[in-house]
Formats: structure tokens, C-alpha cells, sequence
């Protein structure tokens, strides 16, 4: 059987288990034989680097006298989340764990803030999306381009979804993106009125920051901030090969404190479509 991937949620769980183990004074070794496990395998699972259970829970909970029902019913909840495929099965081969994390995120977070210099992938049409992927993954088959496209537009079903609800969206989007040529005219055409149609939905703001804007907190790169109903934010930069996330308190704080920076300059919802349509006519209407 592969390793498990090691999560953030997983981690979080590891993390939880030790400060558990310390709190009754056991050493590694101790708290291993107590379970009947190898202080390697414990190891692990204090690092996030071995899946655990529901059931497995309760052994922790006895052996570290765990009597919290909340602190129970918490554990057990994030155990649960950490095992549930965020994607469906026919995606296995192109998720790295990194972009696993960020798919569990994103299915599950009540608020996503991003800036970003390229569309979204929430909003991209699959013309716009097949570019994107094609250029940014040169090493990908056409059958495994195909498969990205699809998962992409998988993922948009979490903006119209009825239960849970559907998260709160707050888009920061450079204007470069409605300028640059991906795939030509037809595709950048669909892909703006697609913009238009995606920032009419309830939940969903999209702010255009202008050229015009001059320099700001967003030129240090791009980021999205996620929140939840009942776990600690994280912020997700995103790279060629990897992703980082960001959990500490005083940096999420800071990334929530550039995204109200960056939305408070941007234009506003009903500016930006308009810009969007004078964009779509002076650039892209042949």
C-alpha cells in the first residue's frame, strides 16, 4: 500500500495527538506501547505522515484520558474530513497531495478571497482552462490535459451548490488577465462574458484592480485566503510544482489584512463589469 499523503488536516490531527501525549507526560516510546504500535508508526502519525481512522480515535482517547465530548466530537470530526476524497476517483493520477489539500479546502471552506493575475479557476470557461493547462503543464499527455480541464470545471460546482451552502467568493482580479491573449480572440470573447455571468451570482465578488492602481500590497504575489465555519483560516500560495500553506494566526491575519487593502482598491462589483464590457469590445471584438 503507498504512504498517505500528508495533509493539513492530517498534520493538524498529528499535532492535536501529541500535545495529548505530552499533556500526560508520555514519551514516544511509552505512548507506543500503550497502543501496541512501533514508535516509528506513532511518529507518523504525530506528523501527519499515516492515515488514521474514526475508530482509531478511541484508543487515544483512553489512553490519554481524553473526556471532552467537544474535544472528542472535533478530533473525530477531522479525522473524518482527513479520508474523504475531495475529488472524484478518475482524478487519482493528476492530484499531487498539494492540490489534494487544496481541493478539500476549497470543497469545504464558507469563504474564498483571492488575488490573482490569471482567471480563477472557479471562473474559467474549458477553452480558457485547456490553454491555461496546456501552457502551464508542457509535460502533460493530451488525455491527462483533458483530465485537468474536467476536474476544473468539476470544482465550479461549489459556487451553485444548495447543501452545504455555497462559500462567499471575493475575487481581486489583475487586469492584465482581460488583456492577455489566451487562445485568441473567440476564446477571451467567451471567457469575459463568462466573467460577467459568474459575477452576477449572489455569492460571488469580483473587484478589477486597474493598471491605473500603481503599485500595491498585491505585487508581492498572489494568494487566497480560506476560511471556515469551524476550523482556523489558511492561505494557499500556489507555485509551478507545489502550493505553501500558511496556518499561523499572525500571518493569516496579515493576508486578510492585504486582501481588504487590495479590495478597498480595486474597482467595485458594478465597475468592474463595466470594465470588463468596454475590455471585451475594444480588445477582443473583431
Amino acid at each position: 500500500m503507498p504512504p498517505a499523503k500528508r495533509t493539513i488536516r492530517r498534520l493538524r490531527i498529528g499535532q492535536e495527538l501529541k500535545a495529548l501525549r505530552v499533556s500526560r507526560g508520555l514519551k514516544l516510546e511509552e505512548a507506543a506501547k500503550l497502543f501496541g504500535r512501533s514508535t516509528g508508526s506513532l511518529s507518523k502519525i504525530e506528523t501527519g505522515n499515516q492515515r488514521l481512522y474514526p475508530r482509531d480515535l478511541h484508543a487515544f482517547f483512553d489512553a490519554y484520558e481524553v473526556t471532552d465530548q467537544s474535544h472528542k466530537a472535533e478530533l473525530l470530526r477531522l479525522v473524518g474530513k482527513s479520508i474523504e476524497r475531495a475529488y472524484p476517483a478518475e482524478y487519482a493520477d493528476i492530484v499531487r497531495s498539494t492540490f489534494d489539500d487544496y481541493l478539500s479546502l476549497e470543497r469545504d471552506a464558507a469563504k474564498i478571497a483571492s488575488y490573482v493575475e490569471v482567471i480563477p479557476g472557479l471562473f474559467q470557461t474549458p477553452e480558457y482552462a485547456k490553454c491555461v493547462v496546456e501552457a502551464s503543464r508542457e509535460w502533460a499527455k493530451p488525455e491527462q490535459v483533458e483530465k485537468f480541464v474536467r476536474l476544473r470545471m468539476n470544482r465550479q460546482s461549489v459556487l451553485q451548490r444548495e447543501d452545504p451552502a455555497p462559500p462567499e467568493v471575493s475575487v481581486v482580479l489583475g487586469e492584465r488577465a482581460l488583456r492577455q491573449n489566451v487562445g485568441g480572440p473567440d476564446v477571451m470573447r467567451e471567457q469575459l462574458q463568462h466573467l460577467l455571468h459568474v459575477g452576477r451570482l449572489e455569492n460571488v465578488a469580483l473587484q478589477l484592480l486597474p493598471f491605473s492602481a500603481g503599485p500595491h500590497v498585491g505585487d508581492n504575489g498572489q494568494f487566497t485566503y480560506m476560511g471556515f465555519r469551524d476550523e482556523p483560516g489558511v492561505v494557499v500560495i500556489e507555485s509551478l510544482h507545489s502550493a505553501l500553506y500558511l496556518e499561523a494566526p499572525e500571518v493569516v491575519a496579515q493576508y486578510e489584512k492585504a486582501g481588504e487593502h487590495l479590495r478597498m482598491t480595486a474597482l467595485s462589483p458594478r465597475q468592474t463589469a463595466a470594465r470588463i464590457r468596454d475590455i471585451l469590445e475594444s480588445e477582443w471584438t473583431t
